[in-house]
């Protein structure tokens, strides 16, 4: 007879049903999380690329408008200098030029009041001087008395041995009267004969006008402005370090770019060995000046607002991390614990078939064991002829009616007995002999027997 299948009552399939809908469920769920957070790398990446470009170009613009300013401011300031100096070259005629060192005192300070006057009209320059061609000052702006000497100087020996109608621009040079930084713009006077009578010099002072202008510009800490000449000495600094003026420090541009090829305004990016800054610089040559101008901004402050975004950043991807995280963890939880649920409701279906396959086992037994006894029974009971099951031990074990009936015994009464109680005495041994031989050929046979 073969097995039953097992009947599943329709909770326990909807049951095993609903916890795998919502294993899969819980799993696109979580996949959704970290390719949600993929994605948000991925823009969080795109737009912090794309604002830092942003931020470097808009930094390195300030930069080079910062540095156009102070150009133009520059430009300004010794054009309006030179305007100055060219008219007051006109105040001395040639005939006294050459007798400068014997001017009346009325007629040098008549001279002193119109270089005061020129020198009003000119913002940033503070004091004024004319020299004769050995370089004697004989007037000036500030009050002190004629004897001042500048022949040394090197403007004067520029203007004195070059041919030049331009004025020029000393380096930056510490007053030996008013003991202040400053650019002298110079210019020459030239005699009627076409030599070089002597000059006219405007003190520029770079502590109370330059570096006045410079911090009203409004530059982040840690900005630099300098005026450099062509040979990269420093003119003018802000902030003011008085151990690098008149010193010499070439920009550093990339590989293919030199000084002389730049044109109006150029920005780079360095890092200055005088303070080891990271700045991002503009660069702009004056017009008609062998001067630049420089303004560098620091990095710091140009990527403040990136850094600020890219933290933000930083904390929004980490909290997004942390949230894949917890919800993979949960996950994780509710996988094993419905893992173990599916399991345990597996392991009830098998051991339910297991038992119903044995009860079915144990049943046909049971039935083919009645069947058996009852077709004993009926053999026993219709045979004419009395017939018995014995013992080993020459007991009764079965008896049907005839065989009482035969022997005069009951049931009852001969289950009290054995057969070799019945046996007339001289068949006794004989039929004991025969009895012994066939048990032995039981015993063999009972090893191989079907039951």
């Amino acid at each position: 007879m073969g097995t039953e299948s097992v009947d599943h009552s329709p909770i326990e399939a909807l049951t095993k049903l609903l916890l795998t809908f919502s294993l899969k469920r819980s799993l696109y769920a979580v996949l959704g999380v970290w390719c949600a957070l993929i994605f948000l790398g991925i823009h969080l990446y795109i737009d912090l690329s794309n604002s830092h470009a942003g931020d470097e170009e808009k930094g390195g613009n300030s930069a080079k408008s910062f540095a156009r300013l102070v150009a133009e401011h520059a430009e300004g300031t010794f054009d309006r200098a030179d305007l100055v100096l060219e008219r007051a070259v006109k105040l001395l005629p040639t005939a006294e030029l050459s007798q400068a060192r014997s001017l009346s005192d009325t007629r040098r300070e008549s001279l002193q009041t119109e270089l005061h006057e020129l020198q009003m009209r000119a913002h940033g320059v503070v004091s004024m001087s004319m020299t004769d061609e050995t370089g004697y000052v004989f007037a000036n702006t500030v009050g002190q008395p004629p004897g001042g000497f500048l022949g040394d100087r090197p403007y004067f020996l520029a203007l004195k041995n070059g041919d030049r109608e331009e004025p020029v621009i000393s380096e930056v040079i510490l007053g030996r009267i008013s003991k202040m930084w400053g650019l002298q713009v110079a210019r020459k006077i030239v005699k009627s004969d076409g030599t070089f009578g002597g000059m006219v010099v405007a003190n520029v002072s770079m502590s109370g006008y330059l570096t006045d202008f410079y911090s009203k510009l409004g530059l982040p800490a840690a900005s630099i402005v300098t005026l450099r000449d062509f040979e990269h000495r420093i003119l003018a600094r802000y902030p003011s370090n008085e151990g690098i003026y008149g010193k010499s420090f070439p920009p550093t541009f990339g590989k293919d770019i030199t000084f002389e090829s730049i044109g109006d305004v150029f920005g780079y990016r360095a890092n200055l060995a005088v303070d080891n800054v990271d700045r991002t610089y503009g660069l702009m040559k004056l017009n008609g000046y062998k001067i630049y101008a420089i303004v560098g901004l620091p990095q710091d402050a140009i990527m403040s607002s990136w850094l600020r975004s890219l933290k933000q950043a930083i904390i929004v991807f980490l909290l997004a991390i942390t949230g894949s995280a917890a919800a993979t963890i949960l996950y994780i939880r509710k996988f094993n614990s419905d893992r173990k649920i599916l399991a345990f409701s597996s392991l009830l279906d098998i051991t339910k078939e297991e038992l119903i396959v044995t009860a079915t086992h144990l049943s046909d037994e049971v039935r083919a064991r009645a069947s058996s006894e009852k077709s004993t029974n009926l053999f026993f009971e219709r045979q004419i002829v009395g017939m018995a099951i014995t013992s080993p031990e020459k007991g009764w074990l079965q008896v049907n009616d005839q065989l009482c009936h035969m022997l005069g015994y009951s049931r009852d009464e001969l289950f009290q007995k054995n057969w070799a109680e019945l046996t007339y005495p001289a068949d006794l041994a004989s039929d004991v002999e025969q009895f012994e031989k066939l048990l032995v050929v039981f015993e063999m046979l009972l090893p191989v027997a079907p039951f």
